[in-house]
């Protein structure tokens, strides 16, 4: 019996996907994809009160939006929370 043909469509159009690290969870985004891309597509809202760091480098949020993630990266995101 013959084997069935698989063929794979490549489309430019769609951005290739690279995986970070969050909080040790991989996870992928689009390559390109700017922290803030990042923090958008997990759920961090604009005013969450949180601390970002890639590697041992902390990122201040008014640089979020320039700062371009590569393959591999080790994101942590520490959340502020209330009471004791």
């Amino acid at each position: 019996m013959a084997q069935p043909i698989i063929f794979t469509i490549c489309n430019s159009n769609n951005p290739i996907n690279m995986k970070v690290f969050v909080n040790g969870q991989k996870t992928e985004v689009n390559a390109g994809s700017s922290l803030q891309d990042l923090c958008r597509q997990i759920g961090i809202g604009e005013k969450e009160p949180v601390a970002v760091a890639i590697g041992t480098d902390v990122i201040e949020r008014d640089n979020w939006a320039s700062i371009q993630l590569n393959e591999n990266d080790n994101i942590t995101i520490i959340r502020a929370t209330c009471g004791g």
